[in-house]
């Protein structure tokens, strides 16, 4: 049995290594309808929720089918560039899905639209999935 998001513990005794970090969520700031980038780099990339968000605690937020966050066009510009600049990056998503059995369930996606997506983590059935488009691919 799995335990939900809100059952795990915060993390203390500053042990986490966040030298670099291009985009936060912790979901633990902001009310409503904003999840605020805490990365500290600017510009800030707050994320919109809208769709189908059904509720939020701290650290945590559940999302039904056609939720999502989404940051705007220009604030989220940061990512790609400081993605180009490197060639690296990382994407850690701490997750509880509430189906096993969710065909193109997507978590966390960086791109430009349905079909021009650059990154996704996201969920088919019980296997998770990373996608990465790269100068190779399309």
């Amino acid at each position: 049995m799995a335990l939900g998001l809100t059952d795990g513990t915060i993390a203390s005794g500053a042990n986490r290594f966040d030298a670099n970090v291009i985009a936060k969520y912790e979901f633990e700031t902001g009310t409503g309808l904003i999840a605020y980038d805490t990365s500290g780099v600017d510009p800030s990339a707050d994320l919109t929720l809208s769709g189908s968000v059904p509720g939020r605690a701290a650290g945590a937020s559940r999302w039904a089918p056609a939720g999502k966050a989404q940051a705007s066009t220009s604030s989220s510009r940061k990512i790609h560039d400081l993605i180009e600049a490197t060639g690296e990056y990382t994407i850690e998503a701490w997750v509880a899905p509430a189906l096993v059995a969710a065909d193109k369930s997507y978590m966390v996606s960086y791109s430009g639209g349905d079909t021009l997506r650059n990154f996704t983590l996201g969920q088919t059935n019980q296997n998770y999935d990373f996608i990465m488009r790269s100068s190779n691919s399309d």
